[in-house]
């Protein structure tokens, strides 16, 4: 059996496809850092090199009704919580919508990574599958929250959307 892949296990993997990890160590093993759950901030807080980090994570599905009168299809809306996570004293390269890189830390580099999330899903939805297509990206919200960590890691996320037929089922 096929095991069934959720939406933010896709929208992790197209990420970690299309992004560069500006983390030059983690590129060189490989290591994924853009994850679909929410980190273990605690455990992962001892090392640096496990920063930074995106995580993708489901806050919900409703559903707007049947596609049809005799149809069990059902047109849906799907909002993730997209978050970027960084050391406030740890100094990335990265670059900056159509601009060279910048050396950023803190919540800078965590707002940099969020735009570049932004601008590939606002460029790039039509070609999702979840095995369905998702259709309608849209960034509903954005925000910087508290310091994680006794204030040492910074933390800032955006809330997307899309619809399509039968999502997550």
């Amino acid at each position: 059996m096929v095991e069934r892949r959720t939406t933010a296990q896709v929208i992790s993997d197209l990420l970690r496809s299309a992004l560069t990890d500006p983390n030059s160590t983690r590129r060189v093993l490989g290591t994924p850092w853009i994850y679909p759950d929410i980190p273990r901030i605690f455990d992962l807080s001892e090392d640096k090199n496990n920063f930074p980090r995106i995580s993708v994570v489901n806050i919900g599905v409703s559903s707007q009704g049947d596609i049809g009168m005799d149809s069990t299809e059902t047109e849906d809306t799907i909002t993730l919580s997209v978050d970027a996570w960084a050391y406030k004293d740890s100094v990335w390269s990265v670059k900056v919508g159509d601009n060279d890189s910048k050396a950023l830390s803190g919540n800078n580099l965590c707002e940099a990574l969020l735009q570049q999330v932004h601008i590939y899903l606002r460029d790039n939805w039509r070609t999702v599958t979840v095995p369905h297509m998702l259709f309608n990206y849209l960034k509903t919200g954005t925000g910087f929250y508290e310091d994680e960590v006794d204030g040492t890691i910074n933390r800032c996320g955006m809330t997307i959307r899309f619809e399509g037929v039968n999502i997550d089922d």
